[in-house]
């Protein structure tokens, strides 16, 4: 027996109030502040709403909430943040992302991680002047 479009329509809700609080609090966890998980998590928050508003949802609504739900916490984006520099890759910062994806691959929730890139440029490659300076300091 199928569940009351009732039951249903507050299962929805709950579970759209449940992604975005998760993505929330993953938000104001990570340093970085990257605000792509948190407008996709919203995104599924307002897609569930909607699907949760007519008087009788469609069928197919929890399977769309579980996986919007499993999405959410299963993904981890990390983004680098040196767009003055088009995201070059300098010492510190692939320490930094050794650190975090090294903390990422201890996260058994963690299934996905995504990579992006501040500015205008997801990366442009080492960072040759830094690269430079270490050279020039070694001759």
């Amino acid at each position: 027996m199928p569940p009351s479009s009732t039951l249903l329509r507050a299962a929805l809700a709950l579970t759209a109030t449940g992604i975005v609080s998760a993505a929330s609090i993953r938000h104001v966890q990570e340093e970085s502040g990257a605000d792509v998980m948190f407008a996709v998590a919203y995104a599924f928050y307002l897609s569930l709403i909607l699907i949760a508003t007519p008087r009788h949802p469609p069928r197919w609504a929890p399977v769309l909430g579980f996986a919007f739900a499993a999405i959410t916490y299963a993904v981890a984006i990390m983004t680098l943040n040196r767009p003055r520099q088009y995201n070059a890759l300098s010492s510190a910062l692939l320490e930094a992302l050794h650190r975090e994806l090294d903390a990422l691959a201890a996260d058994e929730a963690v299934r996905v991680v995504m990579i992006t890139g501040a500015g205008s440029a997801f990366c442009s490659g080492h960072d040759l002047k830094e690269m430079r300076a270490l050279g020039s300091a070694g001759d």
